[in-house]
């Protein structure tokens, strides 16, 4: 999301129904996707998703994997990696964004009102990858210890949604969160302004005290939401493992940004970079959380 205090970042769309279709053709694109799919892993280095089997009798299976399936090199259950492995981080990714599009219907039907905010933070050159990570989510939790940020945390009137998204450069994938806020409908917009402002305020600070970290003045990107954008909104959060694909195969965009686009960049052009910056991210992502609710979140459903 780029802009500052932007309102209408995201036009209205007034969408209920969040699950997927499940119309003829629906049904044949997913089979496709999942025959692309099973080709991806065959690129990973993690024993785990390069033995996932992660179908049953209920659905057609790709050649692919029946070829596995009748070599006995597979496991017949999913590995339930959601970071590594192509099929089951994206069936983590369908779930959670039905999830999510479902409860932040709800809130805002009940008058929550929704904004985001991006928390990132430079890092000094040579940090690497899992440094970043680690370092950012060092600085989150020191914000959660600020006690003029946590007192309205602590309310049912706060609930946020964090997702954790890789951005790859020089060799180096830098992590960045875009956070979901939803105040209640009781709390004013002058303590709404504050807590966003307070929130930004906080982070640059503690950034500019981490020792892996270069201080920056910069106000932290936020806006508010239109309340309709469910659907635009969830499709920009959970994009890191989205697979566009047309009757020609994968489509890549003109600039590669997530993880997937490498690794599908990689099947599709054998550019060993590509490659390169995948099996890197594998190593990165492992053990990270990629998309969290605040324990308020779920407490109020």
């Amino acid at each position: 999301m780029n802009g500052s205090h932007s309102s209408s970042f995201f036009g209205v769309l007034n969408v209920v129904d969040h699950d997927y279709k499940s119309t003829p053709a629906a049904r044949k694109a997913a089979f496709e996707i999942r025959a692309i799919l099973e080709e991806l892993r065959d690129f990973t280095t993690v024993s785990a998703v390069s033995r996932c089997f992660p179908y049953d009798y209920r659905y057609s299976w790709p050649e692919l994997a029946k070829r596995r399936f009748s070599s006995q090199i597979v496991y017949y259950n999913r590995c339930k990696n959601k970071n590594a492995c192509p099929v089951c981080s994206r069936v983590a990714d369908a779930k959670a964004r039905r999830d999510f599009s479902y409860e932040f219907d709800r809130f805002v039907h009940q008058g929550y009102r929704p904004y985001w905010q991006t928390y990132e933070t430079g890092f000094k050159p040579e940090l690497d990858s899992r440094g970043r990570i680690e370092t950012l989510n060092d600085l989150w939790r020191k914000l959660q210890q600020v006690k003029t940020f946590t007192r309205l945390l602590k309310t049912d009137q706060v609930l946020n949604f964090r997702v954790t998204e890789f951005t790859y450069f020089e060799g180096v994938w830098t992590p960045h969160f875009h956070v979901v806020w939803l105040f209640g409908p009781e709390m004013r917009q002058g303590a709404i302004d504050t807590f966003l402002s307070v929130g930004s305020k906080v982070w640059r600070n503690k950034q500019a005290n981490h020792p892996n970290c270069i201080a920056s003045t910069r106000v932290l990107h936020s806006g508010k939401l239109d309340p309709g954008s469910t659907r635009p909104l969830a499709h920009y959060l959970f994009k890191c493992m989205f697979l566009k694909v047309d009757e020609h195969g994968i489509v890549l965009s003109r600039y590669l940004k997530t993880p997937m686009e490498y690794l599908a960049g990689f099947a599709r052009t054998a550019e060993v970079e590509y490659l390169e910056a995948w099996l890197h991210y594998e190593q990165t992502s492992r053990r990270v959380r990629r998309y969290k609710f605040s324990k308020a979140w779920k407490a109020k459903l």
